[in-house]
């Protein structure tokens, strides 16, 4: 709807979800690694979810060199399940040859009340001014606000800004940096409840007996699991900064150069809270972890005429990463070193770099 110079965009949904599980097999499954999967499904029960979503962004002109931009988001989860995962239990092979054998690895199964109901909820709230100060600068600032349930921190602010520069007709400075926040997934959420050592309950037996892993215990360890979350939990952070260039060079063929940093900070992974000699191996989910991330991307095209059906880029991009977890469940990698110092982030994170070039023609035409 438009009323003036303020137009208001509106964006509801809602989503209604019902899944029941039933596994035609009701013995253990029987994954056996690297050759095949046999047994039991080792779901059953159901879940039923009622997902609400509110999105609305408010736009106003102000003249023709201001522009501001307001807006909310709204995310009401409510799960209701009785879904009860590994309750036969599961037995792991090594390889076929541990299977021919009969000598599982491990077995694990999971016990106890699978009832649960949880809330889930997500809050955004925006604002952007976007200003054109003269004929060949445009600047922009906004900031951002976040919050969701089943975090220590309801209110986390995420200011931005940038730039657009024209110092003649051919060429184009663009810079920008912001903080942005991501959330913490409530499928993530509900295993700490499910796991909390009372409501249910997984147990791992190693080198357990076949077909009957209890039927032998001499040489078996069993552990039983637990997964909680850190009482400051902290949404994910990340820092980033961009700053590109696009020339026109002779006739229709344009460069482009973009480097873009990024740094992640409060992301979550899990920490090995376990004591030495105890049965119970104890998870707890942390906001820890780093990351950073450099990339440079260069690009030539030809840009196409209005009528014409081929156009092609040719491409090179190059990065450099860095990180400290991969989701919210992984463990840090854990590296013996006598005298060496820890590098940044850490010797366990996981690193890559590496160039890539490409060619592409795209096809233009219309349909």
């Amino acid at each position: 709807m438009i009323f003036g110079k303020v137009a208001s965009e509106q964006r509801f949904r809602a989503r209604f979800e019902s899944l029941d599980f039933r596994s035609n097999d009701p013995g253990p499954s029987i994954p056996v690694m690297g050759a095949f999967g046999a047994g039991g499904a080792g779901i059953t029960g159901g879940r039923t979810a009622r997902d609400l979503e509110w999105a609305s962004n408010f736009d106003l002109s102000v003249g023709k060199k201001h522009a501001l931009r307001a807006g909310f988001l709204l995310r009401d989860l409510k799960v209701t399940t009785d879904e009860q995962r590994n309750a036969a239990g599961a037995f792991t092979f090594a390889d076929l040859a541990s299977y021919e054998a009969g000598r599982p690895s491990l077995f694990s199964r999971r016990v106890g009340d699978p009832r649960l109901e949880y809330r889930h909820r997500e809050m955004g709230l925006c604002v952007q001014d976007e200003a054109r100060l003269t004929r060949n600068l445009t600047v922009s600032a906004g900031l951002r606000v976040e919050g969701q349930s089943n975090v220590d921190q309801l209110l986390n602010l995420a200011p931005r800004g940038g730039f657009t520069y024209s110092p003649n007709p051919k060429t184009t400075i663009r810079a920008g940096a912001g903080r942005f926040f991501g959330w913490y997934d409530p499928d993530i959420y509900e295993q700490t409840l499910r796991l909390d050592g009372t409501r249910e309950v997984e147990t791992i037996l190693t080198n357990p007996s076949w077909p009957d892993p209890l039927a032998s215990v001499s040489g078996s360890v069993s552990r039983t699991t637990r997964l909680m979350a850190n009482s400051d939990l902290a949404l994910p952070r990340t820092t980033r900064a961009s700053f590109g260039v696009e020339r026109s060079l002779v006739g229709r063929l344009r460069l482009n150069v973009d480097y873009s940093y990024q740094r992640g900070s409060n992301e979550l992974r899990s920490r090995n809270r376990s004591t030495a000699g105890s049965p119970e191996s104890l998870r707890e989910i942390e906001s820890s972890a780093r990351s950073r991330r450099h990339v440079i991307d260069t690009r030539i095209s030809l840009m196409p005429q209005p009528n014409a059906r081929v156009g092609f880029f040719f491409g090179y991009l190059w990065q450099d990463a860095k990180n400290e977890t991969s989701d919210a469940l992984s463990l840090p990698a854990w590296l013996r070193r006598s005298t060496a110092r820890p590098s940044w982030p850490s010797p366990a994170g996981e690193s890559n770099s590496g160039h890539r070039s490409r060619f592409e023609v795209q096809n233009a035409g219309h349909a």
